[in-house]
Formats: structure tokens, C-alpha cells, sequence
């Protein structure tokens, strides 16, 4: 929002300096995970911060991941979410918290497998994963995302 404030006003050295300070922050300096895609590492890095302070330990496995098929937003809102789920989940347990992050490509199919710790076991209705949220989304498939791409 902010660097989209200063490019409407023209305001390109401040866009460029913030752009420099967001960088420089010791959270997105250091990138641990390298998936292939800037984007997804640098979300991954945000969240290997956040992972760190909850105790979390984490592991990527995966050839080098060229999703440039998605956009960015996608691909951060995605990611973020998923890791976010993890996070959320993990932080229920009190040993042995870990995520582990596995992708895959072939040629008209990207796989992403997340594996974390979890206390309860999960429910499903129908074919749909329960919610264990207490505060329920108001959308028909709680706990459900889906993002079609054609890879062809």
C-alpha cells in the first residue's frame, strides 16, 4: 500500500528508498529457503522469522520450483496462507513442532505438500476438511482453497 501510494504521487527516490529499507531488515536480509522462485523465497523468509520465534522447526524439499505462471499475488497469498495454517496449528502443540515444505512440477501439474504437527485430528464432512476455527468464514468451503492454473 505504501510503495503504491508514492508511485501514484511520483514520489520514486522515497519508493526507491523505502524499497532499500525493506530489504535491509534482518528478517528478508538472510534467505534460507531457496525454492527458485524470488517471491516464494522471500514470503518463506518472512515466515522462517516468524517460525523461529514460535519454536518451529523447518525443512523445503523440492527440485528448483518455477512457478512464474502464477502471479505474485497469487503465489504470496497462497503461500502465506498455508504457512500461516501451519503456523497456527503448530503453536497448539507443545514438542516437536515442525513444517516440512515438499513441491513438485511435472509438466501440467504443480504439487505442494505441507506436513506440521497437529493435536487434534482432522474431521471431515463430506470430502471437506472440518474448520477448527472458532470464528467460522463465511464463504460455502470453510478451510478449503483452490487455484487452478492452466500449465499447458
Amino acid at each position: 500500500m505504501v510503495l503504491q501510494s508514492l508511485l501514484q504521487m511520483g514520489e520514486y527516490d522515497k519508493v526507491t528508498n523505502y524499497f532499500e529499507q525493506l530489504c535491509s531488515m534482518p528478517m528478508l536480509s538472510v534467505k534460507k529457503i531457496l525454492t527458485g522462485n524470488e517471491i516464494l523465497d522471500t514470503v518463506l523468509a518472512v515466515k522462517q522469522n516468524i517460525l523461529e520465534q514460535e519454536n518451529i522447526a523447518v525443512s523445503y524439499n523440492g527440485s528448483p520450483l518455477n512457478i512464474s505462471f502464477m502471479e505474485p499475488v497469487d503465489i504470496c497469498t497462497l503461500f502465506s496462507n498455508l504457512v500461516d495454517n501451519a503456523i497456527e496449528a503448530c503453536k497448539k502443540c507443545k514438542n516437536n513442532r515442525y513444517l516440512q515444505i515438499h513441491t513438485s512440477k511435472n509438466e501440467h501439474l504443480l504439487l505442494i505438500v505441507l506436513k506440521n504437527t497437529r493435536k487434534e485430528t482432522t474431521k471431515i464432512e463430506g470430502i471437506i476438511p472440518k474448520t477448527t476455527k472458532a470464528k467460522k468464514s463465511p464463504c460455502l468451503l470453510p478451510g478449503y482453497l483452490s487455484y487452478f492454473y492452466n500449465l499447458s
